[in-house]
């Protein structure tokens, strides 16, 4: 039997979690049309424009391949709901690095869709972005278990940090994983900031599970592994990676 303060706590998670997700839920209910290339060579990722006016990114899964990669398992669907995943994980933490991303149905059939940015710059020298916003990123990267930011970052023509491309991401916590990540290379030891704390100590493990749990092929043991990164930080007041299982690099 649950007490009646259990029952409050399930539906505060069940309201926040509601809340969280009105904008990708907005991105679900669009129509997309004038698909054009994007980005790379590989043929899987397209602009389309949507009903709101805006432009998006998207993958649509069936032109992902089935690669496999040491941590992550091998199915489109599951890419989709780790781009899904960190963009969750950033609005929990309310940092605002993550473009508005959502599991959308495009002109060849569903993938992730991303809020396209106007302007975003190649990836930067890391002292060419805001020294906040660089450790709102390691805070970000560390929980989700980012093992390609080394790339996927960039510059809006404000000057504001964002992270893209996020699918690799969520990882089971496989012994010898390297997690690549400037920014949390770059603020492994320190302790963080009053503001970033506060966001750090408000995304609690039970929220962040909250937020996370209902996506596709993200699964129970990689739930756990960034739970625990993320108790890491709530505990010691910084990035130490005792909670990652390998190296971490810039």
């Amino acid at each position: 039997m649950f007490d009646k303060a259990d029952i409050a706590a399930g539906e505060d998670l069940i309201r926040f979690k509601s809340e969280l997700t009105v904008p990708e839920n907005r991105l679900l209910g669009q129509q997309y049309r004038n698909m054009t290339p994007h980005g790379d060579r590989r043929g899987n990722t397209f602009l389309v424009d949507g009903d709101d006016g805006k432009k998006y990114i998207y993958k649509p899964e069936s032109r992902d391949s089935t690669y496999s990669f040491k941590g992550f398992p091998s199915d489109p669907r599951s890419r989709t709901s780790r781009d899904i995943g960190t963009y969750r994980a950033d609005r929990l933490f309310e940092f605002g690095r993550i473009p508005p991303t959502g599991r959308i149905s495009g002109p060849l059939g569903p993938g992730s869709g991303q809020e396209f940015v106007p302007g975003l710059s190649p990836p930067q020298p890391l002292e060419r972005y805001h020294p906040e916003q660089r450790e709102q990123m390691a805070v970000l990267d560390y929980t989700v278990g980012a093992v390609d930011r080394d790339v996927n970052h960039g510059a809006t023509p404000a000057g504001d940090l964002t992270g893209y491309d996020n699918r690799m991401t969520f990882p089971r916590p496989v012994k010898g994983l390297q997690l690549v990540s400037p920014f949390v290379k770059e603020f492994q030891y320190q302790p963080l900031s009053e503001n970033t704390m506060r966001a750090v100590e408000q995304a609690t493990p039970q929220r962040l599970a909250a937020v996370v749990g209902d996506l596709h092929g993200i699964r129970g043991a990689e739930i756990a592994a960034a739970q625990a990164r993320l108790e890491e930080m709530r505990t010691r007041g910084m990035i130490t990676g005792e909670m990652w299982p390998g190296e971490i690099y810039a």
